[in-house]
């Protein structure tokens, strides 16, 4: 797909894709239905019908969302029948359908109905719209399902809002909640709320699928809930858990649950799906449970497995299982849909497990491969062909991300050779630009430093927002100081790092080391460069030491790296002994009460149960001390001794 100018994210669901480009613009195409793709209108000539169903109408080529312009968006994530976006102050947009509160908009009755379905009258926000609740919280990741969405706070707590059936929202009494007029079984919450169940544990990372959730703590643990049928929550014994009242072979539970098949595990990534969940650690190995069928957790043998008590032919995996077909492979993501699973290795190759229908496994030569007869629940029929062996996908090299829906597929690449040696030119050419500085516009001192800095405007303005809004055409209509300047003097940024930051703008290439990260870190946040952000996060995934934790894990933070954030902390905790010492660690600990929190709970796990005379001793030293944090984590290491 050549026409999406510079791709930084893709995601798809149901009939439709997104693609977020690397300027903060959101792409749409595929199905025009349930004001999916973002548009109050569109050119007749850009929409197609199929020919078997009129009311099926598409779009084939990628449109920017134009309600979204100037908006700076940083991450999308997209679902059957509604879409979220995230810009880069924190706030969440939604559009499409607006039933169930899947779009956190409290009230639907003015809104329109979908054009393309005049049967159920579907109310739908055809544009987007800001979520409503979430003033003041700064949300730094988005999931989104069916009928619920999750977003995730720079604070670490969690939020939803959408169906609250089958405990997806956390909560125990939904009596209070909104029903549907023609079901009183089906509960759901219009607006955000934050999720008590997980009030004191900080979550890095969210995921959804229609039943249940799965979210990433801090220290790599795995919490789920919601459906515990067939074991989609990583649950052995659900003989206690309520039962929903609609349908009673659906067993469901409320409480976000730690899952302790995975502990000793560093997990940095969850995904999840209609009928399983996978889980990635940080040592690249890909852990599965749920519904076995159709080879979706990888295992070759499953006649051991236990049947769903009202499906035999339905077999599932209760608790985590390691997928050992990727076992040495080093795997950087998991995604999974109904009926398939796939893992991006960190080669740039592409594995993919599961059904092989609609080419997801990417072969058509399917005499080799398993069948079974499709699940009645199933959106296909007759037999399917699948494979519990992940497959490499064929001809797919340098990928860096893919998304998976239940018919398509995207796979986001690197630049191909031709490409890159083009761009390769341009940046080298660039690079001398700023070198020799011909045609320089505007010259920067950084500090009290006598060193001159010469650059061009139109290149700043092209590569950072905040340059933009200092020399763009905006600022010198308003008459702005700034716009008119020549000489400007920079304060509160290291030489080194303002050259650094430079020299990423003209050649999008950095030279970085441990002792000067910081510095980077926070000039590409002051002045809006997430790429130059994301370069400096990958080097620390490359370069984490004990040695260095403590300070990558400040420069994860200040990068709002969540997964990044729990890999720095487990090395922390597993070598809390050496660390405890640093002047690094007793900082942290002095300026922040999360971190001093989640550190005291993550060691208290880890240590054994203290005698009571220790117990006494350390009682007594804290008073002594006027319970200072370093003291008590002292003394909780003096109690493993």
């Amino acid at each position: 797909m050549r026409d999406v100018p510079a791709p930084r994210q893709v995601c798809c669901a149901g009939g439709h894709s997104l693609a977020l480009t690397a300027s903060g613009d959101v792409l749409s195409w595929g199905s025009a239905k349930r004001g999916l793709l973002g548009q109050t209108s569109a050119p007749e000539t850009a929409l197609e019908a199929d020919p078997d169903d009129e009311s099926e109408v598409f779009r084939t080529s990628p449109r920017r969302v134009d309600a979204l312009e100037g908006r700076t968006i940083v991450s999308i994530a997209c679902a059957e029948s509604h879409n979220l976006a995230l810009d880069a102050d924190g706030r969440v947009w939604a559009w499409g359908s607006a039933e169930h509160g899947r779009l956190g908009i409290a009230e639907t009755d003015a809104l329109p109905s979908d054009p393309y379905d005049t049967t159920t009258l579907h109310k739908i926000q055809p544009v987007p719209t800001v979520v409503c609740g979430l003033q003041g919280k700064r949300v730094t990741q988005l999931a989104c399902a069916d009928f619920h969405s999750l977003c995730l706070t720079e604070q670490g707590d969690v939020w939803a809002w959408g169906s609250a059936r089958y405990g997806l929202l956390a909560m125990e009494d939904v009596s209070g909640l909104r029903t549907f007029p023609d079901d009183e079984h089906e509960v759901f919450q219009p607006t955000p709320i934050f999720l008590e169940g997980l009030r004191g544990t900080r979550i890095v990372q969210v995921s959804c699928a229609k039943q249940h959730n799965v979210v990433v703590d801090q220290s790599g643990g795995v919490w789920a809930w919601g459906s515990a049928r067939y074991g989609r929550v990583g649950i052995e014994n659900i003989g206690e858990l309520p039962t929903d009242p609609d349908d009673e072979q659906e067993v469901f539970t409320p409480e976000p649950t730690l899952l302790h098949a995975l502990r000793g595990e560093v997990i940095v990534q969850v995904a999840c799906a209609a009928y399983h969940s996978l889980a990635l650690s940080a040592d690249g190995e890909v852990w599965a449970w749920g519904s076995a069928r159709y080879g979706l957790l990888g295992l070759d043998d499953v006649d051991a497995l236990p049947a769903d008590p009202d499906d035999e032919q339905e077999v599932f995996q209760p608790t985590p299982t390691r997928v050992d077909g990727l076992c040495g492979k080093r795997v950087v993501q998991v995604v999974c849909s109904e009926q398939n699973s796939m893992a991006v290795c960190a080669d740039g190759d592409v594995w993919s497990w599961g059904a092989a229908d609609c080419g997801l496994l990417g072969t058509d030569d399917v005499d080799s491969l398993a069948s079974e007869e499709a699940l009645r629940t199933s959106i296909l029929v007759g037999p399917i062909y699948f494979s519990a062996a992940p497959l490499q996908l064929p001809g797919v090299h340098d990928a860096v991300q893919v998304a998976l829906a239940n018919k398509h597929a995207l796979v986001l690449c690197a630049l191909d050779r031709d490409e890159a040696t083009g761009a390769a030119g341009v940046c080298a050419a660039l690079g001398k630009l700023l070198d020799d500085g011909t045609g320089a516009d505007v010259h920067f001192t950084v500090g009290d430093s006598s060193r001159t800095f010469r650059a061009h405007r139109l290149i700043l303005c092209a590569r950072s927002e905040y340059f933009s809004r200092m020399f763009g055409e905006t600022a010198t209509a308003s008459g702005l100081a700034e716009a008119a300047l020549q000489q400007v003097r920079v304060e509160e940024c290291t030489e080194f790092a303002f050259e650094a930051m430079l020299r990423w703008i003209y050649t999008g290439r950095v030279d970085l080391h441990d002792e000067t990260l910081a510095d980077v870190v926070d000039v590409a946040d002051r002045y809006q460069l997430l790429e130059l952000r994301q370069a400096c996060a990958r080097y620390m995934r490359d370069q984490l030491t004990l040695q260095n934790s403590m300070l990558f894990w400040e420069c994860a933070c200040r990068c709002k790296d969540e997964m990044l954030q729990a890999r720095c902390f487990r090395v922390i905790v597993d070598n809390f002994d050496a660390v405890r010492g640093t002047e690094e660690f007793r900082s942290a600990i002095r300026r922040s009460d999360a971190f001093y929190d989640a550190v005291m709970q993550s060691v208290t796990v880890k240590r054994p149960a203290a005698s009571p005379l220790k117990s006494r001793r350390r009682r007594q030293r804290s008073q002594e001390a006027g319970s200072s944090r370093l003291a008590e984590l002292n003394d909780m290491s003096d109690d493993s001794e």
